[in-house]
């Protein structure tokens, strides 16, 4: 495919297509390498027990040529350009930070008074009712350990507490509906439904463990929740985004066993707010992204 493309750069989305496009430049098949960086790999398989033990050492130096031979690196948040420098030594400018942004069904979000209610009818919410949604799969590296104690207690506080999760069916969700049969909820939907479900809600739920995983991590969920109107509430050392939260007050930094902080149901204007930094952050301007690169690509020597 190369020899009848004949492209000139190649960007490697892992390391094993990065160190094969590396070969590719050896031999003068291409001009020069992009390393598509979307996560601490080595961490990420030796932290998950990906792969064999033995293993590690071989994806490490893969991973170490993928950042250091590669001509120029994407990064899914400046975290992960932190901990190329502290593991694999890297020392080079020629990269781009490129965080992880919502999708088109996320753009074509309506958010106005009357579909954030016709959303909460449909649940069962009222309009005086305090909303948490977690949104994804609980799998034990996306939903920390023991937050479901922190969760029942919090809907213990108020009959107008309620908690809404958008997810398959899981073990942790049943037991919490027998605890409180009215206070929460489950809907598993296809993505594209997925917005309109989630504007029902005041806050979006991304408290993860403190693995480098999710400290260098750029989860989409963020720009999910915001484009939908929701604040955050996220654990430290989530990528760049927990401190976004706290400069842009979107939302709350915590990692428990404390009580959640005092949450109030947001107002429209407040949504809106969220919405519009969503917009300006995390919006799919993939195209104009991917043009810029190239341009920066093009001036490495």
């Amino acid at each position: 495919m190369v020899l009848r493309l004949k492209p000139k750069i190649i960007i490697g989305r892992s390391v094993y297509a990065t160190n094969l496009g590396l070969l590719l430049k050896k031999v003068n098949l291409v001009d020069k390498i992009v390393y598509d960086g979307r996560g601490a790999v080595t961490a990420e398989c030796d932290e998950f027990k990906m792969v064999p033990f033995r293993w590690l050492l071989g994806i490490k130096s893969l991973e170490s040529k993928s950042i250091n031979q590669s001509d120029f690196q994407l990064a899914v948040s400046s975290a992960l350009i932190k901990h190329w420098k502290s593991e694999f030594a890297y020392n080079k400018g020629t990269y781009a930070v490129l965080p992880c942004v919502y999708g088109e069904s996320f753009e074509k979000v309506e958010l106005t008074t009357d579909n954030i209610s016709h959303a909460r009818q449909t649940l069962g919410f009222s309009q005086e009712d305090t909303v948490i949604t977690y949104s994804g799969s609980l799998a034990g590296w996306q939903f920390k350990t023991g937050l479901e104690i922190q969760l029942a207690e919090w809907l213990k506080m108020s009959s107008h507490h309620k908690l809404f999760f958008l997810s398959k069916n899981h073990q942790i969700i049943e037991d919490l509906k027998v605890l409180f049969p009215y206070q929460c909820e489950q809907r598993f939907v296809t993505p594209e439904e997925v917005p309109k479900y989630l504007i029902a809600a005041d806050y979006g739920l991304l408290v993860r463990e403190k693995l480098i995983t999710n400290q260098v991590a750029s989860p989409v969920k963020f720009a999910e929740y915001l484009s939908c109107g929701l604040q955050v509430i996220i654990s430290s050392e989530v990528g760049d985004f927990s401190e976004f939260v706290q400069s842009r007050n979107c939302g709350f930094v915590w990692d428990g066993p404390l009580n959640f902080p005092f949450l109030e149901k947001l107002n429209f204007a407040d949504k809106v707010k969220t919405r519009e930094l969503a917009i300006r952050f995390f919006s799919d301007n993939s195209t104009s992204m991917m043009t810029q690169v190239q341009k920066s690509v093009n001036q490495v020597d």
